[in-house]
């Protein structure tokens, strides 16, 4: 990738002196048709970097690459290979869109639409917030829900569900990202991808019909991130997809109260309270904002449920989470036609990011802004009422 440039001034030029634009062809373009204008996330696997297509309106064209060294390190090759065949298999509104790949010796390199609204983590833990309005998480679960019911839909188990792997769009929908440590079931057949989605769809209208991926074969690799991974993670026999409804309980419960609900002083500590959990979590009562609703609480439980096959959406999928009275106000038919509750361009600190996504120089200004801002918060920020 090339270096940051300096952005020389825009001359406005008469619509008959406007030069004519073409929409560049992805495919066939290479890093070095890209402006580089610095890294706006890191993670385990590389680092995320703002790029625009060289030659293109700077309010158009502008996305995110996905950095990763593979040299001489095989499970991470092997990571990104697997999330490059499911990312050429996803086509949904709710999953980031890869929409190229450029392959050097030593890198791979994922060309992924820009979500200007960032880490939806910036959004339950920001300044002065401590966690979201139940309204505010029903939306982002639900749509989160959407998502996962989708994933499944095609033989694929998330497995890495959390805050830092859901971006918000410009619109304030999520898109879900990172599929490295997703698996992608292979010994399934084209014919019953199809059937599965059709039945998904059928799930709608009829939810005790739906039927979950319990007759897939059980995964074993003790992968996820240790304050969301799923106790059957932990033991010897395997896992199956439920384990992303696991994930789903602990991402609404951070939602809700701003933090895990077994997060130790240690990751050791932390996955010896998964481990030994018995269904003997205490759900607080009300959050920052006031009272939590039986029903969300009871949801979380129920999916907070230690025993696979006892847990809410093992036997009939996402349709049973949706017909939890949780969820008897949303129509996740039509959830990505609905005004978000929170869109980036509002004033906050942390929405800051997409009103000004238009132009690079300034996006990677405002992300240091809200990026210092953030990490310089307070640590001793009162926690919600028990």
């Amino acid at each position: 990738m090339t270096s940051s440039i300096k952005l020389t001034p825009r001359v406005l030029l008469e619509e008959k002196d406007a030069p004519e634009v073409t929409t560049p062809d992805l495919s066939k373009l290479s890093l070095c048709d890209f402006d580089d204008y610095g890294v706006i996330g890191k993670g385990a696997m590389g680092s995320v970097h703002l790029v625009h297509v060289r030659g293109q309106p700077l309010n158009e064209h502008v996305y995110a690459m996905k950095v990763i060294d593979c040299k001489n390190n095989e499970t991470k090759a092997e990571r990104i290979n697997e999330e490059l065949k499911i990312l050429s298999l996803t086509n949904h509104r709710l999953i980031a869109t890869k929409c190229a790949q450029y392959i050097t010796e030593n890198k791979t390199n994922i060309l992924m639409e820009y979500c200007s609204g960032g880490e939806f983590f910036q959004m339950v833990h920001r300044r002065g917030c401590s966690g979201l309005p139940e309204h505010v998480a029903k939306f982002y679960a639900a749509e989160v829900l959407v998502a996962l019911d989708y994933l499944h839909s095609i033989g694929v188990v998330y497995r890495d569900l959390k805050p830092e792997n859901v971006l918000i769009h410009a619109t304030g929908h999520i898109r879900l990202t990172d599929f490295d440590l997703s698996k992608l079931i292979r010994h399934r057949r084209r014919s019953q991808y199809v059937s599965q989605i059709m039945h998904n769809i059928k799930s709608y209208f009829k939810p005790q019909e739906a039927s979950g991926l319990t007759s897939l074969r059980k995964l074993k690799a003790m992968v996820g991130t240790a304050e969301y991974i799923g106790p059957e993670v932990l033991g010897d026999k395997g896992y199956t997809a439920a384990v992303d409804w696991w994930t789903l309980g602990v991402f609404l419960y951070e939602m809700i109260y701003a933090k895990t609900p077994f997060a130790g002083r240690s990751t050791d500590e932390t996955l010896r309270k998964i481990s030994e959990y018995k269904d003997n979590i205490i759900i607080p009562r009300n959050n920052a904002y006031g009272a939590v609703s039986k029903e969300c609480r009871d949801l979380i439980c129920k999916l907070l449920t230690s025993v696979p096959q006892m847990r809410i959406g093992y036997c009939k999928g996402a349709s049973e989470i949706k017909a939890h009275p949780f969820f008897k106000d949303v129509v996740f038919e039509k959830i990505w036609e609905q005004k978000a509750p929170i869109t980036p361009d509002s004033p906050s600190g942390f929405e800051r990011r997409s009103s000004l996504g238009c132009d690079p120089e300034q996006v990677l200004k405002v992300l240091k802004e809200i990026d210092d801002s953030f990490y310089e918060s307070d640590t001793d920020s009162q926690s919600p009422p028990e």
